[in-house]
């Protein structure tokens, strides 16, 4: 995903749900919208994780058209919509304290004035940490080689992060284990 289909997607989002929150690799776009290659090609993955979609992503006006078409056939299912607000929730739950204070604002022509609010790059990378999955250790591996995150900021933040301490240890630890390996 560019910059300029995030923008698009923070116009098409805000009809449905106000001005969106965007988390997860695609927010590192709000901060960087040039990331150096490597960081593209794993939002990239992640987002289409068979492979590019084999044609370009939907235009504002295909958007429109199919959120239209599922409304009038009575597609939208609330208790799916329920189960969707409840996990994005669940992965809010390990971003440090103050994370809110630091969103990054996303707002351009493209977006007709409409604000998408991007998780600012360190409390990414700390969810990250928290989640430990190969998949979220390789992307801070990532960040750091690219020199997009900055330790000492990392630590400030995985002191603030809402879990218990042993937990936070580890977070710690898997953050000087990523930094050893890339030094």
């Amino acid at each position: 995903m560019t910059r300029a289909e995030l923008e698009d997607f923070i116009l098409m989002a805000n009809f449905d749900i106000g001005d969106p929150l965007i988390w997860g690799t695609v927010a590192v776009l709000g901060q960087f919208p040039n990331p150096p290659p490597e960081i593209a090609r794993f939002i990239e993955e992640e987002l289409f994780p068979d492979g590019n979609p084999p044609l370009p992503l939907p235009t504002l006006e295909r958007l429109a058209l199919d959120a239209e078409i599922r409304e009038m056939s009575g597609a939208l299912d609330p208790e799916a919509e329920k189960r969707e607000s409840d996990a994005a929730k669940e992965s809010l739950v390990n971003l440090p304290a103050g994370w809110d204070e630091r969103l990054i604002a996303v707002k351009s022509e493209r977006t007709c004035g409409v604000t998408g609010w991007c998780v600012e790059v360190h409390d990414l990378a700390v969810s990250k940490l928290a989640a430990g999955g190969e998949k979220e250790l390789r992307f801070v591996s990532l960040l750091a080689r690219a020199k997009m995150i900055a330790g000492q900021t990392l630590m400030e933040r995985i002191a603030a992060l809402h879990l218990p301490e042993q937990e936070r240890e580890l977070v710690r630890q898997r953050w000087q284990t990523l930094s050893q390996i890339r030094e």
